[in-house]
């Protein structure tokens, strides 16, 4: 998720700086507290610190936020977010507070010590990092929680080996695990028994109405399949390619019941989008006016949501939408969608580059797993789906496979 060999010159800078300071912090600290003993309250303030920039980390880490309230209902529970991706946890009911950690006060360089500062002041007995980010160890050095949970990662960085310390408890992540079944060892020690494995987005009124109207706009009526399309992933390495999308819209478009293709994607794909649905002709339509907390409504209203893995698979999977994740490069044990109606098309023959925390692969692997993903097994997975739903609500289309 994080390597800290990445970092910009700027950012090395910024974690030395304030690492010098963590160490003086929480060695005071700690010769403060020797000889105490702290008695864990039976409501406490919790702060989780997930991936905080992509939609699909996000969605994945809801289960902990559900597990965290259920084991402590009365509890304060506060969540740092992108401000991107805010809309997807503004309305989860578990959370009690947001924080933006691209909030003006904190940014700049002098803004990392502000937010350190604020969740000082928040008093929280426990930090929860639910990455190996090293920042976001000195959180947990200023945060002075009694209690920091920290997930790690080897081999480990040496950002990571000079911070690591500060958490009281580090449970390491090991390559090909199940994301959740991670999530659920960060949690134990607090006596989450009872894991809630259920990603959740939340719809809204506004977000439905938007919705309804989009569809009554393209749809007289709705008489047959609508099929939600992301030809984008923010991602290059995770791309399909507008090409084979094309050739999948035609392929399926030869099925009878399908009504219309809804080619999702936000602002800054709108040019994209345009000159893809002006190829692919009148049976798809571009969507790309609707904000995140909006999107939800929208993809709960179609019958099917194709796209390569990016945030909004995770999105549909949350809404129980079925799903074709083109999963390309990415490793499709760690965190892909899996249950009924969740189909994962993984590329023959060749081995996963793209992972949650290892090193990613070099590009020419991750194009060829892309390259590999054929668009029939894409169409005849469609089929399959889409001829389940028939057969569940007892409409009388027919379908077989197509190429």
């Amino acid at each position: 998720m994080v390597d800290s060999r990445d970092m910009l010159p700027i950012e090395r800078l910024k974690f030395a700086f304030y690492l010098v300071i963590a160490y003086i912090y929480f060695s005071l600290l700690e010769l403060k507290r020797r000889g105490r003993n702290y008695v864990f309250p039976p409501n406490p303030r919790i702060l989780v610190i997930p991936i905080l920039t992509r939609i699909g980390d996000m969605v994945c880490a809801t289960p902990v936020f559900r597990s965290i309230k259920e084991r402590f209902p009365e509890g304060q529970l506060s969540v740092v977010c992108g401000k991107k991706i805010l809309d997807v946890i503004r309305k989860n009911p578990c959370i009690n507070e947001i924080i933006n950690i691209n909030d003006m006060r904190f940014k700049g360089f002098w803004g990392r010590g502000r937010f350190f500062f604020f969740i000082n002041q928040k008093k929280y007995d426990v930090v929860i990092s639910l990455s190996n980010n090293p920042f976001n160890n000195l959180a947990a050095a200023f945060s002075a929680a009694p209690i920091s949970i920290k997930t790690t990662h080897y081999p480990r960085t040496r950002a990571e080996k000079m911070s690591d310390w500060f958490n009281s408890v580090r449970i390491e992540y090991k390559d090909g695990t199940r994301i959740v079944d991670h999530y659920k060892k960060l949690l134990a020690p607090l006596g989450v028994d009872d894991f809630n494995n259920i990603k959740e987005v939340q719809r809204t009124s506004a977000g439905d109405i938007r919705a309804m109207q989009l569809i009554a706009s393209v749809c007289a009526y709705r008489q047959g399949f609508l099929i939600g399309i992301s030809i984008s992933t923010g991602n290059s390495v995770k791309e399909w390619g507008d090409g084979k999308f094309l050739d999948l819209v035609k392929a399926l478009d030869r099925l009878q019941g399908i009504q219309r293709f809804l080619i999702i994607g936000s602002k800054s794909d709108k040019d994209r989008i345009d000159a893809f649905v002006k190829i692919a002709g009148a049976s798809c339509v571009a969507v790309t006016d609707f904000s995140l907390e909006e999107i939800p409504s929208l993809i709960a209203s179609l019958d099917l949501f194709i796209a390569a893995d990016t945030g909004l698979i995770h999105v549909a999977d949350a809404l129980n939408i079925p799903l074709i994740d083109i999963i390309g490069p990415v490793d499709p044990c760690e965190q892909a969608p899996a249950g009924p109606q969740r189909v994962i098309i993984a590329p023959d023959n060749v081995e996963p580059s793209v992972f949650a925390m290892k090193r990613q692969g070099v590009i020419s692997k991750q194009k060829k797993a892309v390259d590999a993903t054929s668009v029939a097994a894409v169409a005849n997975a469609a089929t399959a789906l889409l001829g389940q739903k028939n057969m569940d609500e007892k409409t009388t289309y027919q379908y077989s496979a197509i190429l």
